[in-house]
């Protein structure tokens, strides 16, 4: 009897971060290529927001292909397995003993993240039950004149679009926001990094 092939649309965001290290080679492929399009979709969302202002459009460095990375968070069993299921990948260290490892194909590229010591936002989760997509990276021309903009905003973006607090050595390269994304079932919240471009 035949089996049906795998409906990864169906998969949860967890489900599809396990698969990044299965032993099938095409669905390594097939999930890496699903996690990228679901990120990039909630990414599409928090750029739409983002440039309702003009001040703020004017500083992506490229409208057309605006990110730079998207991310998926995993803890460290989980990361163990996908560094041996992609021994190509670019690997790096990150604060608090965390470690990146970064699969890029075609344009695409995910950044797999273990934080490492940093404590997880609900009490008494573990890093598994937590793995998913994390955030959307894009390039902007100015890290901070972003940031600055983003402190000025009135209105309905001002309360859609918050700046996280960032660390003084990074701040000039890399900030973190959340953007609250309007849609028909509620908010959705989308962890933005802007990395300068």
């Amino acid at each position: 009897m035949k089996t049906k092939p795998l409906d990864l649309r169906r998969l949860t965001e967890r489900d599809l971060v396990s698969r990044l290290a299965d032993d099938n080679n095409d669905l390594r492929w097939a999930s890496f290529q699903e996690l990228c399009s679901r990120a990039e979709k909630r990414g599409w969302e928090a750029y739409g927001l983002m440039t309702q202002d003009t001040e703020l459009a004017r500083l992506f460095v490229s409208p057309k292909d605006p990110f730079d990375a998207v991310g998926a968070l995993v803890g460290l069993s989980t990361y163990d397995r996908i560094r041996t299921a992609w021994p190509d990948a670019v690997e790096r260290k990150i604060e608090n003993g965390g470690r990146e490892l970064t699969i890029d194909f075609r344009h695409r590229r995910l950044d797999v993240v273990c934080l490492g010591e940093t404590p997880w936002p609900v009490q008494g989760e573990t890093p598994e039950g937590q793995e998913g997509l994390g955030e959307v990276e894009f390039c902007v021309t100015d890290v901070s004149a972003f940031s600055a903009r983003v402190g000025q905003l009135k209105g309905d973006l001002r309360g859609r679009l918050i700046l996280l607090p960032g660390s003084e050595g990074a701040a000039l390269h890399t900030r973190f926001l959340l953007a609250h994304v309007p849609g028909p079932r509620g908010t959705r919240t989308v962890l933005v990094q802007l990395v300068q471009g």
